[in-house]
């Protein structure tokens, strides 16, 4: 079995650099060229299972990249970038100022550490852990599916699936559409490409 993951394209809260988890924002003129060149670099992939975040910037991106195979596309609600809560829509430098007693030192990123009113990384992996665990299970030997979703998305599954381990989620740097593929041999997981 082979999952391609895809990066959504660019969006308006990429370039204004703010926290973007469960926010329902759109791709950019840019992003939605990115997305047309994922397209162009996938089109002559088997694919027999697309699956997509439930929010729009992942939908856009895999409804472009689906234009050359026609294939039905899962909205999954699980494969949603982290919730970042009270955060959403702000930069790291606003945070700093509007909520200094959780923006400060090094709390940020720790694996633990709960935005307000949003998730942790710990629990963001358990949401992954189990919709990859579901789709793995529900899927043949022979499979090739793509999945597009979020950067944290891809890092998250990357840390599970590859590094296996916690602290190696910081570790993977996800590009706008960037190709990530996992090549699966029962329980034996390789990438097979980064950013592809």
């Amino acid at each position: 079995m082979k999952i391609v993951l895809v990066r959504h394209g660019e969006t308006t809260a990429n370039v204004a650099r703010l926290f973007c988890g469960h926010t329902d924002v759109l791709l950019t003129e840019k992003g939605i060229q990115q997305a047309e060149a994922a397209a162009e670099k996938l089109k002559d992939y088997k694919f027999t299972k697309m699956i997509s975040s439930d929010l729009r910037r992942a939908r856009k991106t895999a409804s472009i990249i689906n234009h050359y195979h026609q294939l039905p596309i899962d909205r999954e609600r699980g494969l949603r970038e982290m919730n970042f809560g009270e955060c959403e829509g702000y930069t790291y430098e606003e945070l700093t100022k509007l909520k200094p007693e959780s923006f400060k030192g090094d709390r940020v990123g720790k694996w633990n550490f709960i935005f307000p009113g949003g998730e942790s990384l710990e629990v963001m992996s358990s949401r992954i852990r189990a919709c990859i665990d579901r789709i793995r299970q529900e899927a043949d030997e022979e499979d090739t599916i793509l999945i597009v979703a979020h950067a944290g998305v891809i890092r998250m599954v990357l840390a599970l699936e590859i590094a296996r381990s916690n602290e190696s989620y910081w570790r993977f740097d996800i590009d706008n559409c960037g190709i990530t593929e996992l090549r699966y041999h029962k329980e034996f997981c390789m990438m097979t490409k980064l950013n592809g």
